[in-house]
């Protein structure tokens, strides 16, 4: 995977974790939309949450990476949101990179069986996601005018 990909995958990915997708909520969720995506990163971390409740590693290791590489927005979403960041994409990507990081960790952890490790990467992952919807949620919301 070649640098430009990798940031198009970590900005795509915060975006889709801390988003709540461009569409009001009560309207369908349409294909690489951002509601859509935030809806299957939502039940993929619950499926996590279940699978570590059960100490079903190799569960956790099949989703940890669904989380870590994730769908990307549409370009025109995706656009949308860059430009409204401006100056925020760094702060932005970095929350997105410690998400993605901390996925891959918890699949590792998982395949060798570590349970206090998938434990401590997911909640990384979680602690970034709110540390990401705290700093840009409620702005984005006002910006799009979104619930």
């Amino acid at each position: 995977m070649t640098t430009s990909m990798i940031k198009h995958v970590m900005v795509a990915g915060l975006a889709a974790l801390i988003l709540p997708g461009l569409a009001v909520a009560d309207a369908p969720a349409r294909p690489g939309s951002l509601r859509t995506i935030m809806l299957k990163l939502d039940s993929n971390m619950q499926a996590v949450s279940s699978a570590i409740s059960r100490e079903d590693w190799v569960k956790v290791a099949q989703l940890a990476p669904l989380i870590a590489q994730h769908d990307e927005p549409i370009a025109a979403d995706k656009l949308r949101i860059l430009g409204w960041l401006g100056k925020d994409v760094p702060t932005f990507k970095s929350f997105d990179t410690n998400a993605h990081n901390a996925a891959h960790e918890m699949a590792e952890a998982a395949e060798k069986g570590d349970g206090l490790a998938v434990i401590r990467a997911y909640g990384s992952i979680q602690q970034n996601c709110l540390a990401c919807h705290q700093r840009f949620r409620k702005a984005f919301s006002e910006q799009f005018g979104q619930p």
